[in-house]
């Protein structure tokens, strides 16, 4: 096999691995790909903020809120006040991106 041949694929396996890595918003601070923020409001309670992009599920970004108020709330939590949006964009189709926002607060 060339060398040439090679670099192709090469180039072809990390551009595809690039993309696929870029279809769910990842768990962490909010970033260009989407994510998850907490800001505490007050002692044991904590306001959360997840961000999808199109390619995440709401389930998933809601599954990102438990995993969080989890390492907040190393003892139980409880979820208040959730609200989930929803909005289009479209680049020759149309994809909808999600937002949620809850109080997380400690037991």
């Amino acid at each position: 096999m060339e060398a040439g041949g090679r670099n192709t694929r090469f180039t072809c396996l990390l551009f595809a691995m690039c993309l696929l890595t870029a279809c769910v918003s990842p768990y962490g601070p909010i970033g260009i790909f989407g994510g998850i923020d907490a800001k505490q409001t007050a002692p044991g309670r904590y306001s959360l903020h997840a961000k999808g992009n199109g390619s995440t599920s709401v389930a998933t970004l809601q599954s990102y809120m438990h995993r969080k108020a989890t390492e907040l709330c190393p003892n139980g939590f409880a979820l208040e006040n959730m609200n989930t949006r929803g909005d289009e964009y479209s680049y020759q189709i149309p994809i909808k991106r999600y937002e949620i926002y809850a109080d997380a607060v400690c037991k």
